[in-house]
Order: structure tokens, then C-alpha cells, then sequence
């Protein structure tokens, strides 16, 4: 990325920088508001191109790969790293709001679609929408080098077959759906049984609001996984929004990463106007909105610093369970919002089927795990032999994954 002169590409070396990996641009975005206006600009339009001067040496030097997050917060380079967050951030914000308002003006079009790696910038996905004429936007839910498999799909179909389009991606469900012989496998090994207790529910939508409502951090795995980076709603871990102690809480004890790190809401979309200014419909969770002054105390835990959320709307459609599982906690609690994060630790890949769901469980403190209509608790067992536990899930994920990889 050093050599490529692209907006992409800029922006991962600064997250080699801060981070010390290419591939934790989220994570530049997340620490931005936290850093000041500084620096010359690090890309710009000039002459109707993209300028981006070489990569200053004094940066060739990133952070460690693999180091502590406690090395990182307490490295006397974090000032200077929220500052290089905010430059590249804030560049690369005008860059394609100018970018998009001279599509505008050149093509008259109403609509504008997004790809690319750089679209899963929800930031500045949010001021195209705010500040540019067209009256719709949509980001593909997988942005990046994945979501170039349906393009070229789409391309073949559409332009090389001159076949009818005749398909709306309304959600991003697209994965392999798990049944009850796969959440049996999970729940199998005498391990799982001595830290935990299982049983089917015949409202998991009601009885997972209720524990939500009570403080409970849950996992919820539910149909087909989601396609594409974002968890929005079937490899999830949700929690209370209204609590403003919640994010730090699932940052240190779930997730096991920075205190930094924001979390994303997921709202009823009739409700969105709500909470959310401008906001109409986001379903793959790619826009991030402006809370109103007058809803921020009201969902602290989903409130970034700079006043924002990255913001999920949901339509009955779209997910009939999690639309059900809103309207409950709504009714218990007079707001329409849940904290959403992807079901996954810190360097892992969202998990894709139960057992996956259930090793993860077993090596958090999630305090349930949501599996279909089973309703998944720790025993005591669990708190007294946590260390045991995580090295059982750890040891058989391991293996498993050998396995799969050996063919």
C-alpha cells in the first residue's frame, strides 16, 4: 500500500501506522474524532484529479503488530496518532463529497451507488448523503474485494447475458442456514454441558428483550449469516443502549478491544427519525447520522463522541425476528434501539455456525447465548473454572479449524 496512490490505499497506510496492520481502517475512523485539526492535508483534488503526496518517512516506522491494547493506550505516539486519524479522515471526506457533487453536476443522475473498499466508510458515507444533491445512496453490504464476486456476477447477467434484473437486494442474509442437528453438535460435549444450560423457548423474541431490559450482554445467532463486514442482526451481540456504562463493558469484557471503539444501533426504521437526524432507511449499517441532542441521553451506549452513530434500520421484511425482538424491548422499555456488534472477538471472524457461536460463548462474558429458539446460561461451573472453560472452546476451535483447513 506504500507504492499505491489511491484513497484506499492512503488510508490503510495510516492504519499501518497507528495500528500496525493495513486492515484496521475501521478502527482509524473510530479514533478520529478523538484528534484536532493538524498537518498539511494528506489528499486532495487538483485539476480534477487525486492528488496524494509521497508517504512521509518519518512514518515508515508503524506501531507493533500484535501489541497490547494497554501499550497502545498508554504510548505517548497517541496524540500524534488521533491527529494523523483525523487528517486522513477528514480528507477523505472532501475528497468524495467533491467527487460525488461532480458526478452530480456531469450526470443529472438521482442515485448514486458506492463500491469499493473505501465505501464502508460510514462517516463519510453519511455527509455524501447530507451533502450532496442525490436523493438516494446505496453501499453494496460488501464493499470491499468480497462484494466484487456480485459485480462481476451482476456485470455477466446484466450486460454480457442481457438477462432482466429482476432482483433487489433489500438485506445481506445470504449465508448457509444452520438447523437443529447443527446447534445438537454444538451443545453435545460434556464440557459444554458442565458450564452450561440450554432450553427451548417458545418466544426466544420476548424472553431475550426481557434479559436485555434486565442488563444482559446477549449473543443472538439466528438464520442465514450476514454478507459482507457488518453483523446486522444474525451474528450479533446486542445490549442495552440506554446504559452509558454498556460500551466500555463490552469493549473490555466481550470484545477485548480499545476503550476508543464505538458500537452501532440498530433502530425500528418507523422509529429512526427519533433518534437519527436525516435518517430514512440504512439497512447495512453504512451511514453515520447525527443523534439528536434530544435522544443522546436517552441511548448513551450507541452515541460516539463526536455525537454520531453508526446507524442500522430494520423493516419487518427484512429480519421478521429482530423487527419482533425491537418491538419487544420497545415495549419494555420506551425505546425502539439495541447496541449491535458483530458476534466475534477481537481479530476473529464473525461466527458462522453454532458451534462457532458456542465457543465464543464459553470464552466471553456474554452472560447468554441466543441459538434459534434455545435459550443458552452459564452454570456456576462456568465463573469458577472461566480459565478452563476458554481453553476448551479455544482447543477445540483450534482443532476444528485445522481440520477444515486439511481439507
Amino acid at each position: 500500500f506504500y507504492t499505491m496512490p489511491g484513497l484506499g490505499a492512503l488510508y490503510s497506510r495510516v492504519s499501518t501506522y497507528i495500528f500496525g496492520d493495513w486492515n484496521k481502517c475501521g478502527e482509524v475512523m473510530g479514533l478520529a474524532p478523538y484528534g484536532k485539526a493538524t498537518g498539511d492535508p494528506l489528499a486532495w483534488i487538483e485539476d480534477g484529479e487525486l492528488k496524494v503526496p509521497d508517504w512521509d518517512e518519518r512514518r515508515f516506522r508503524p506501531f507493533a503488530s500484535g501489541a497490547s491494547d494497554a501499550i497502545w493506550e498508554k504510548s505517548p505516539d497517541r496524540e500524534e496518532w488521533s491527529d494523523l486519524a483525523w487528517r486522513v479522515q477528514e480528507d477523505t471526506e472532501r475528497v468524495l463529497v467533491q467527487r460525488a457533487r461532480w458526478l452530480h453536476e456531469k450526470t443529472g443522475a438521482k442515485n448514486l451507488c458506492i463500491a469499493g473498499g473505501v465505501g464502508l466508510n460510514c462517516v463519510a458515507n453519511g455527509k455524501i448523503v447530507a451533502q450532496t444533491p442525490f436523493e438516494k445512496v446505496f453501499i453494496q453490504p460488501a464493499a470491499g474485494d468480497d462484494g466484487i464476486a456480485i459485480g462481476c456476477a451482476y456485470y455477466g447477467h446484466l450486460a454480457l447475458a442481457k438477462g432482466k434484473r429482476t432482483f433487489v437486494m433489500k438485506h445481506a442474509y445470504l449465508g448457509r442456514e444452520y438447523d437443529r442437528f447443527d446447534l445438537e453438535e454444538a451443545l453435545r460435549p460434556t464440557e459444554v454441558k458442565i458450564f452450561t444450560r440450554a432450553s427451548r423457548r417458545t418466544d426466544i423474541a420476548r424472553e431475550t428483550a426481557r434479559l436485555l431490559a434486565d442488563g444482559s450482554v446477549v449473543g443472538w445467532f439466528q438464520g442465514r449469516g450476514e454478507f459482507g463486514p457488518r453483523a446486522l442482526g444474525n451474528r450479533s451481540i446486542l445490549a442495552d443502549p440506554r446504559d452509558a456504562a454498556m460500551k466500555d463493558r463490552v469493549n473490555a469484557r466481550v470484545k477485548h478491544r480499545q476503550s476508543f471503539r464505538p458500537f452501532a444501533p440498530v433502530v425500528l426504521r418507523e422509529r429512526a427519525g427519533d433518534y437519527f437526524e436525516g435518517c430514512e432507511e440504512s439497512p447495512f449499517m453504512l451511514l453515520a447520522l447525527r443523534v439528536k441532542p434530544e435522544a443522546r441521553d436517552r441511548i448513551p451506549a450507541v452515541v460516539h463522541v463526536d455525537g454520531t452513530a453508526r446507524v442500522q434500520t430494520i423493516e419487518e421484511e427484512q429480519n421478521p425476528l429482530l423487527y419482533r425482538l425491537l418491538k419487544e424491548f420497545e415495549e419494555r422499555t420506551g425505546e425502539a434501539v439495541l447496541l449491535n456488534t458483530s458476534f466475534n472477538l477481537r481479530g476473529e471472524p464473525i461466527v458462522e455456525a453454532p458451534m462457532d457461536a458456542m465457543d465464543t460463548y464459553l470464552r466471553t462474558h456474554l452472560d447468554a447465548l441466543v441459538i434459534h429458539d434455545h435459550l443458552i446460561t452459564k452454570r456456576a461451573a462456568h465463573r469458577m473454572m472461566f480459565p478452563v472453560a476458554r481453553l476448551f472452546a479455544h482447543v477445540r476451535r483450534q482443532l476444528r479449524y485445522e481440520s477444515i483447513l486439511e481439507g
